[in-house]
């Protein structure tokens, strides 16, 4: 499992920060790097839960995993307004 949690901040940061690298001259490739890295970060974050948290209390895990979800998809669907 620690594997799995290692390999998934390890792909999150990396391709995170190729997103960042990316913001001027492709910011259309430089969004989905970001997305995809933010969405790896949390699953790492999940696993790493996941571990520590007993059978009994799963479905706060669950619970918890659904409402960030749905936070995410409204942060993609509501356009963003940069002053």
């Amino acid at each position: 499992m620690f594997t799995m949690v290692g390999a998934t901040v390890l792909f999150g940061f990396t391709v995170t920060l190729i997103g960042l690298m990316l913001q001027k001259a492709h910011p259309a490739i430089a969004t989905v790097y970001s997305h995809a890295g933010s969405i790896s970060a949390v699953l790492g974050f999940f696993f790493m839960i996941a571990v520590f948290v007993s059978e009994r209390f799963v479905w706060s895990l669950c619970a918890s995993a659904g409402a960030l979800s749905m936070v995410y998809v409204y942060s993609l669907a509501k356009p963003s307004h940069i002053t």
